[in-house]
């Protein structure tokens, strides 16, 4: 089972004990008990930490998406090789290809800080990290200097006329991003937590 699915049963059984006890007119959206959120922070906080130790294998594998095109740097959730950005990498590493496939097919650029609802938004309520920290891992792919096989020339998209890198500085780049966000996902833990179980909590009692 599914980290999203178990917290979903989680949910779903600690709201029913929730409302056996309740009064008839309150069983219709019961509140969450300590001993639910309890359970519901235990999960997420153990994802997060699997998170956590992705990102870190993600940065030292060096894979990352390689941007040739003409636009200013931009997100880019898998380039035209395959190489995964490292929210992108999270969600593959959770199973969720699908989601991959449909953000690639539909906004290979999309911002994460930018959903505001649908299945990207759910994940992100099960991952463990708040938007915000995704929105913080989520770099926009630096611009390279153009050394791809032709097989791979993108279309170009506009005019750029910043400053592109080699492949060995954006490594480099990328990877201390990386270790700098890793750094204040492990500082801010607890306070993350919080705001995690409650949106959780949020939208799942409502929907």
């Amino acid at each position: 089972m599914s980290l999203r699915n178990s917290l979903l049963v989680t949910t779903a059984a600690l709201l029913l004990l929730a409302g056996c006890h309740q009064p008839d007119a309150a069983r219709q959206r019961p509140q969450p008990t300590t001993q639910q959120a309890e359970a519901i922070r235990a999960q997420l906080a153990a994802h997060r930490e699997q998170q956590i130790a992705r990102l870190d294998a993600y940065a030292r594998a060096g894979q990352f998406p390689h941007d040739y095109t003409t636009a200013p740097s931009l997100h880019m959730f898998r380039d035209a090789a395959g190489r995964l950005c490292a929210v992108a990498n999270l969600v593959h590493q959770d199973g969720r290809d699908d989601l991959v496939d449909v953000a690639v097919r539909t906004r290979n650029d999309l911002a994460v800080a930018d959903v505001h609802d649908g299945p990207i938004l759910d994940w992100m309520l099960g991952s463990g990290l708040t938007q915000e920290e995704l929105a913080s891992i989520q770099a926009p792919a630096p611009l390279l200097a153009p050394t791809q096989p032709a097989a791979f020339a993108p279309r170009p998209i506009a005019r750029n006329d910043a400053p592109r890198i080699d492949e060995k500085a954006m490594i480099a780049l990328i990877r201390a991003h990386i270790a700098q966000v890793e750094g204040e996902l492990r500082a801010n833990r607890d306070k993350s937590l919080d705001v995690a179980v409650d949106r959780w909590m949020t939208a799942h009692r409502t929907s």
